[in-house]
């Protein structure tokens, strides 16, 4: 279940699901960082979510990371959220890459599931199958998931089960 006040959070999203930010409240949008890599792709995206209203953090484990890791550590710090595509940049699509599990170890806030749901949506050839809503007037539900704690102990073989559970 969604709460405001489980202050900080990282949202966990897949990639071809990032439409569903877009429900988020604009007071809570303020207080929502979303992480975009700098590809080409990831700069349309990035401008889109800046219009929204939404801050921006910005690398990929390739490009930009031990920035964009100490960007979410300070943001978290402030009782600012996170929003990680789980999958992104690049794939495989809808397999959870591990570092969402290490940056949640290292901030010691909760990830919290989200998945955006309307059976009203147009998919895109993308390799992540790339959603929106067909229209701005259907009906969108917004699926919280139970918060996941990561304990700051946590070795590799507990970071994989986290993974996993996610």
């Amino acid at each position: 279940n969604y709460k405001p006040e489980t202050s900080p959070a990282i949202y966990a999203l897949w990639h071809g699901y990032q439409w569903g930010l877009g429900v988020f409240p604009q007071e809570d949008r303020e207080k929502l960082h979303i992480l975009i890599s700098h590809s080409l792709d990831g700069e349309m995206i990035a401008r889109v979510c800046h219009l929204m209203g939404f801050s921006l953090i910005r690398g990929s484990h390739k490009r930009g990371g031990e920035q964009a890791i100490r960007d979410i550590l300070s943001e978290t710090k402030t009782s600012k959220n996170i929003a990680f595509m789980v999958d992104g940049p690049k794939g495989p699509k809808q397999k959870v890459k591990k570092g969402i599990i290490k940056i949640a170890k290292m901030a010691q806030v909760p990830i919290i599931p989200i998945v955006p749901y309307t059976d009203k949506k147009i998919c895109f050839n993308s390799w992540d199958n790339y959603q929106v809503p067909s229209s701005l007037w259907v009906n969108v539900s917004m699926i919280f998931g139970e918060p996941i704690h990561v304990p700051n102990d946590s070795d590799d073989t507990m970071i994989e089960e986290y993974r996993l559970q996610l």
